[in-house]
């Protein structure tokens, strides 16, 4: 409710008295007495006393105006301190609440990092047979348990007995190839986490230093892993496509395979070099003892690993995982091409960026089919060139 207070002023009266008759001059509102004639006294006198009487009013009406001015003062005073009141009672609900709500995701996440570290020390124990853990180091890898126990094997066990103060062998280089898009750099950034191991990336900046310079500063960081290892643990010094600084025109590939002879035993630190077609670093790098790891496209096995993966459970009807990986492998070979890992994880993901929150078969298919741009397919030239290397550096 809104109050207007209304001010009546009275107004003035002029007049002038002529010798024939009376006339009047007024001010805007009295604009109408002109003209009555005989009568407009009487009608002036009735107009005057008429304001009086309001004028005498105006006290009055003041002061109910004032009274209720008051009462909506104090009717705005205690809607305030209800406001306040709710407000500050609603703030200790909530804070109470958020106290009840932290203690029980921490102490479900302290339970689940008991269990994940739990089972991260058996597989570190273990030299066969490993079972990562979903979701933390290598368990973020669909697939390809051969290749994860050959990991584990020569280093992720390794590394436990390492930890415990025992002499160990591990190997100074590992060097990932395969065409792109099967895990090669997730599976080092898994390895680091499985085992605790710090990780630094070293990359050859051709247009900012020559490769000299490169070649000093992994020297530099390798000195100082040396110094930091009984306060921090082993390095793994990680470099994706390593064979561009591996060439014979950048004058420092001797320098590099003697570094990585002894790189383990000297410096405390596992050189972990990816590319994709490791025939580029030269034949010569047999001679430091490595070990090579193929990531290959992904057979029907592994296929229907990374499709439960990344589906997740998210089906909106039993799926024929078995079926669904024939088709699709089946129609990327139609198109001349190959699906590598990544490709499952986009599509399931394109899925899920339209709104779809279950998915069936059919979903798959038809993305891949009618939206998946076949483009990015792996092409025969990768295909050849990972086999080539395979038969050099695996099979023989």
């Amino acid at each position: 409710m809104h109050l207007k207070a209304v001010s009546i002023n009275q107004s003035s009266l002029q007049y002038k008295k002529n010798k024939t008759n009376l006339s009047y001059q007024s001010t805007p509102s009295f604009k109408a007495v002109r003209g009555l004639g005989n009568d407009s006294g009487k009608a002036l006198k009735d107009l005057s006393e008429m304001l009086a009487h309001n004028k005498a009013l105006l006290p009055v009406f003041q002061e109910k105006i004032d009274r209720i001015n008051s009462q909506f003062e104090k009717i705005a005073a205690i809607k305030g301190d209800l406001q306040q009141q709710a407000r500050t009672a609603l703030m200790e609900k909530l804070k109470n609440l958020s106290k009840e709500i932290f203690a029980a995701v921490n102490d479900a996440t302290l339970q689940n990092n008991s269990r994940t570290i739990e089972q991260a020390n058996k597989n570190l124990s273990s030299k066969s047979h490993f079972v990562p853990v979903k979701g933390f180091g290598m368990g973020k890898i669909a697939g390809y348990d051969e290749t994860k126990n050959i990991l584990n094997e020569y280093f992720i066990s390794k590394i436990k007995l390492e930890k415990e103060g025992k002499n160990v062998d591990i190997p100074s280089a590992f060097f990932f190839f395969g065409p792109k898009g099967n895990g090669k750099t997730t599976s080092t950034l898994a390895i680091a986490e499985e085992t605790g191991c710090n990780i630094s990336e070293i990359e050859y900046l051709d247009f900012a230093e020559t490769p000299e310079e490169f070649f000093n500063r992994i020297l530099k960081i390798a000195e100082d892993t040396k110094n930091k290892f009984n306060e921090k643990g082993r390095t793994i010094l990680f470099s994706d496509e390593f064979t561009t600084y591996m060439a014979p025109e950048t004058g420092i590939k001797e320098k590099m395979l003697n570094f990585l002879k002894d790189c383990s035993q000297k410096y405390k630190c596992t050189f972990f070099g990816t590319t994709n077609h490791l025939s580029k670093a030269g034949e010569e790098i047999k001679e430091i003892n490595p070990v090579f790891v193929s990531f290959d496209p992904p057979s029907k096995t592994d296929m229907i690993q990374v499709l439960k993966y990344y589906v997740n459970g998210r089906e909106a009807e039993p799926i024929n995982y078995s079926r669904l990986a024939d088709e699709m492998r089946k129609w990327a070979k139609s198109e001349n091409g190959t699906l590598n890992n990544s490709h499952v994880r986009t599509i399931i993901d394109s899925l899920s960026q339209r709104n779809l929150t279950l998915y069936t078969e059919k979903d798959i298919l038809n993305f891949l089919k009618n939206d998946f741009d076949k483009r990015k397919l792996l092409n025969e030239e990768l295909i050849k060139n990972y086999k080539e290397d395979y038969i050099r550096f695996i099979k023989n």
